[in-house]
């Protein structure tokens, strides 16, 4: 009976993409941060906001599991907290897209513009001299 539960919780939990909260409004040392040689989604949330929860569940499901990405999270009190103001951050949610050389590359607030920036992202060439458009 425990590996048939075992057995299920692996199976309702394969392919979502579990994010690591790395803030609740503090400034951020973003070396510490971003996924290494991947691109990483660092997401600002309203922490209050049930709205903004919901949508940090179902990114977690629609994004790709791959060790090359990584969603992280800041929840924030208000725009004011020093996270919001470090990424100049105007409304939530917002994403910001990092890839595999620390650059900012892309900022959304929809699922979908998030999903195509996070595919882009993954696409890239671990050389960047391949990488035209870097």
């Amino acid at each position: 009976m425990r590996f048939l539960f075992v057995l299920l919780v692996m199976i309702a939990t394969s392919g979502a993409h579990a994010a690591d909260v790395v803030s609740t409004g503090r400034r951020l040392d973003l070396r510490r941060v971003l996924r290494p040689e991947g691109t990483t989604v660092l997401l600002f949330i309203q922490e209050t906001s049930a709205m903004e929860q919901e949508f940090l569940a179902t990114l977690e499901k629609e994004l790709p599991t791959s060790d090359r990405l990584a969603l992280r999270v800041v929840k924030l009190k208000n725009l004011e907290n020093d996270a919001a103001r470090q990424f100049t951050i105007t409304m939530t949610p917002t994403a910001i897209v990092f890839d595999r050389w620390a650059k900012e590359f892309a900022r959304a607030s929809a699922a979908e513009e998030i999903r195509a920036a996070v595919r882009k992202g993954m696409l890239m060439a671990r050389i960047a001299w391949i990488d035209e458009d870097h």
